[in-house]
């Protein structure tokens, strides 16, 4: 027996692939944007998480720490794939 992939039926029922497309690249957009926000404000986390933290760095050639680059969640507005930043 063949699997039948979830885009098989959703093309059956008339979906474009076009369309298809773009909510896989929204979804795509969401994750990132959700993992940038979680890394610049981790807030009120699950209770496992709450002594873990994440940031991102510049380092300087030794690879050592020198900036933290925050404004994550900003930067990925830009690649916002409907290009309104989800407006």
């Amino acid at each position: 027996m063949v699997p039948v992939l979830a885009n098989d039926g959703l093309l059956a029922g008339g979906a474009k692939e076009t369309d298809l497309a773009k909510i896989v690249r929204v979804m795509q957009w969401q994750t990132l944007s959700g993992l940038c926000y979680l890394l610049d404000d981790p807030g009120n986390i699950e209770k496992e998480a709450r002594d873990i933290a994440w940031r991102l760095f510049q380092v300087d050639e030794n690879d050592h720490p020198v900036a933290i680059i925050g404004g994550l969640v900003e930067s990925v507005l830009d690649t916002e794939p409907t290009g309104r930043e989800m407006r």
